[in-house]
């Protein structure tokens, strides 16, 4: 019996909260990750029930990830986590292509996710949610 080859996916992620290395949902992508490197996007980041990052100008320091698996399996479980499903109405999250600058001087196109949920927008925009002026969040 012959085994069928699965394809390889690569796929390339800035993450700023519970996803960087060591943090608490980093291990179910561990074995997909081959490379890891700290960057910075534009957006603003807050503090809420999780992290979390809306449109805005400050800087916003995380990691890029590059992941590799069989079967697009990492943006799979990455989707999960983050409350995603594409073409939904009603995520909390949505999925976007931005753009990270490393710390190694290289530019990334990189998957972000931002909160869409409104009324979690609405609590970053009122103040109800601290905002994360450093642009570095750490775990309480």
């Amino acid at each position: 019996m012959q085994e069928t080859q699965k394809e390889k996916v690569t796929i390339t992620a800035f993450v700023y909260g519970t996803l960087k290395v060591g943090q608490r949902f980093a291990c179910r992508l561990d074995p997909f990750r081959v490379s890891s490197v700290k960057a910075t996007i534009k957006a603003s980041l807050f503090r809420g029930l999780y992290p979390m990052i809306i449109d805005g100008n400050d800087a916003v320091h995380g990691e890029v990830h590059v992941y590799e698996s069989e079967d697009n399996e990492a943006l799979r479980i990455l989707d999960a986590i983050e409350g995603y499903v594409e073409d939904r109405e009603n995520n909390l999250y949505e999925r976007r292509l931005v753009e990270a600058v490393g710390e190694d001087g290289k530019t990334y196109q990189a998957y972000a996710y931002y909160i869409v949920a409104e009324g979690e927008i609405s609590l970053c925009e009122k103040g109800v949610y601290e905002k994360i002026e450093s642009g570095i969040w750490m775990p309480d």
